[in-house]
């Protein structure tokens, strides 16, 4: 029949039991090719022997196998020692998440020491293996028992690029305290040097913050000395009071380009450095700024970069008067430049309006009228623009309700009317064409910033349509086309030349079509003003099927538009599963213009129930100080994640997360 003993959550299966009093001690032995079994809270243990001196909360089992159900582990130990309720040691152990019938991955170590209050392990002289081949040797090895933090070593990764050559990362993580971490890295590369990477990160109640710098003594490639880039962000409240800091510099222009955050990360032209505070007073907010760039990119003359906002004050908000709203957008900002023959000075500016919305549940009328007074003070001399703004915005909304379908319609007009105003000698601080869209035909101003007020005396008109699904609620399809008639000419423009002639402008469309749940598509376009010519051109088919599949396919193009700069691209990206454990992924984009590939990435993934392996190549073009040079960097990605063990190789899934829209981890 057997044995069962159980004392608190332990229990010893056995087919008999020697039990001594004085001292306590309990001894058992399974019979010849049989084992017995002991468990508790934190492992199950089949072995050939075990003692037990339940006093001091001890034992000692032989030839064992063990299941520890925290880390989803299990394997084989030679002895393993119960040091008390929450720690192990395990002598002569062989460790893997996979099945016992297939061990893929495998961890060999002389010892290993369990700690479950922690929920870590330390491994000492240790063997990682995979499908047979050793992978590394460590004397000393640190990984997580659940899903708690901890200091200790985590996983290198391994790169290849064109730019930097291979690469490996080792980092060295501190678990400083529940609300503070910290992580260091030593990076060393074949063609670069050894870089030294740093993360620090807090918590505290009423805010957080981040510090990165990664620091390359010496770059063998260029021999400069002491490159880096600097990235510390918090944000805070202080006491009525948000906060918030950032400040970010790099070394030099290409320090981005060479040394990108991971090996695939992406570069930006622009570094902004701020301290800003707001506050809310009931529906009023004020902001108190400091701005600056660093700017990245050769495609930008020191005459181009953008201004530094040192300091900006903004006040916004409003109140109901009965019927009446009142609005109020003001700011004062000093402008400065580091090109000096650049204008400089301060921005003055008031923006009242008063509306009168009038709403039904078919129907919104809003009549709303604005005084718009900009005061320039620059080092030489000063401007002002003051200007009336009225519009009226009339929106009807009528439903049509069926059995398949739940139809809108939603006509809608806008007038506007801003009397000219001069402006060709007040400089462009912030000030710029705004992207041509159906939404912008209704608004009162066709430029960003306040530096240019287009005078406009013009009506906007558009037309939506949606179908809805009457049972699943998804949409079927939508329709939107809008356009602007003048009733004169424009004559404010960005740099004073000619601005756009009165009567019908430029038609604005949009369409969606959702054939099912499964595929869509969708598409935009924007005519010229003799609706000959599209300028603005924007089509996307995607699919999301069933077991994680999904295809996009987008074009792009834009000709002749003020507001966008030209261009002709076409795009295609995937992930599709070939199998129940293979997906291949990819994506490219062409440039049409250029007859060249702008990025392409070809990969594979391939996930088991213990280990995800994820394989790619990516090209991509980067900035050159000239530009009739197209440079590009080649990158060559293989991560092998074990699971229970964490991963080891770059995050491939967050490259695939930007480059194919709707990727998320291969789950079979």
């Amino acid at each position: 029949g057997g044995v069962a003993l159980q004392r608190l959550d332990q229990r010893l299966l056995a087919e008999r039991v020697r039990y001594t009093l004085s001292p306590e001690q309990i001894e058992a032995e399974a019979p010849a090719g049989g084992e017995l079994r002991y468990w508790d809270a934190s492992r199950i243990l089949f072995a050939r022997h075990v003692t037990l001196w339940p006093a001091e909360d001890r034992g000692e089992l032989e030839n064992v196998r063990f299941w520890l159900p925290e880390g989803h582990l299990s394997g084989t130990s030679g002895t393993v020692t119960r040091l008390d309720a929450r720690r192990d040691r395990l002598e002569q152990v062989s460790l893997s998440s996979c099945p016992e019938t297939r061990r893929d991955w495998e961890l060999r170590a002389r010892r290993i020491d369990l700690d479950h209050e922690r929920g870590r392990g330390v491994a000492r002289d240790t063997w990682l293996s995979f499908k047979g081949m050793p992978l590394f040797y460590s004397p000393w090895l640190d990984f997580p028992l659940d899903d708690r933090r901890a200091s200790g070593f985590l996983y290198p990764t391994l790169g290849v690029s064109s730019q930097r050559g291979f690469e490996v990362a080792v980092p060295w993580y501190w678990n400083i305290a529940p609300e503070r971490d910290a992580t260091f890295t030593l990076r060393p590369m074949s063609k670069r040097g050894i870089m030294l990477q740093g993360e620090y990160r807090e918590l505290w109640r009423t805010g957080r913050g981040q510090v990165n710098l990664d620091w390359l003594p010496h770059d063998n490639e260029r021999d400069d000395d002491h490159r880096y880039l600097l990235n510390a962000v918090a944000d805070s409240r202080l006491g009525d009071w948000n906060g918030s800091l950032a400040v970010r510099r790099a070394s030099d222009r290409d320090f981005m380009r060479d040394f990108s955050l991971d090996t695939w990360g992406s570069i930006t032209d622009y570094l902004e450095s701020h301290a800003r505070l707001s506050r809310g007073f009931g529906n009023w907010n004020l902001l108190l700024n400091a701005q600056q760039w660093q700017t990245l990119t050769y495609n930008v003359t020191e005459a181009g970069r953008p201004y530094r906002r040192l300091p900006q004050i903004r006040l916004t908000g409003g109140e109901t008067l009965g019927p009446l709203r009142l609005a109020l957008d003001s700011e004062a900002v000093r402008f400065s430049h580091e090109f000096e023959p650049k204008p400089q000075g301060e921005r003055y500016a008031l923006q009242p309006a008063l509306s009168l919305p009038v709403e039904d549940g078919w129907y919104s009328i809003t009549p709303r009228l604005a005084y718009d007074v900009v005061d320039y003070q620059l080092e030489d001399e000063s401007f002002d623009r003051t200007t009336p703004i009225a519009s009226i915005d009339t929106r009807l909304f009528f439903d049509r309700y069926g059995k398949t379908l739940h139809q809108q319609l939603e006509p809608r007009l806008y007038y506007l009317y801003v009397p000219y105003r001069d402006q060709d000698a007040i400089p462009l601080f912030d000030s710029g064409l705004a992207t041509p869209s159906l939404s912008r035909l209704f608004t009162p101003n066709r430029f960003t910033g306040r530096d240019r007020l287009g005078d406009a005396n013009a009506l906007s008109y558009a037309l939506t349509w949606r179908a809805l699904d009457a049972r699943e609620g998804y949409e079927r399809a939508s329709l939107a086309i809008g356009q602007r008639y003048r009733f004169s000419d424009e004559r404010v423009t960005l740099y004073g030349g000619p601005g756009a002639d009165d009567g019908a402008g430029e038609v604005m469309g949009e369409m969606g079509i959702g054939f099912n749940r499964a595929w869509r598509m969708r598409l935009t376009a924007a005519t010229d003003s003799s609706l000959e010519k599209l300028t603005q051109t924007y089509a996307q088919l995607a699919y999301r099927g069933p077991d994680q599949r999904l295809l996009n396919l987008h074009y792009a193009k834009h000709e002749d538009d003020p507001g966008l700069p030209d261009l002709e691209q076409v795009g295609l990206s995937f992930a599709w599963p070939v199998s129940q454990r293979w997906r291949l992924l990819g994506s490219v984009v062409q440039d049409l213009e250029g007859e060249s590939v702008i990025q392409a990435l070809a990969g594979v993934e391939y996930d088991s129930c213990c280990w995800r392996l994820r394989i790619g190549a990516r090209q991509y073009v980067v900035d050159d100080p000239d530009p009739e040079v197209i440079e590009r960097d080649t990158a060559v990605l293989i991560q092998l994640e074990l699971k229970g063990l964490g991963g080891l190789g770059q995050s491939a899934d967050t490259q695939f997360e930007r480059d194919i829209l709707g990727y998320s981890s291969f789950q079979p």
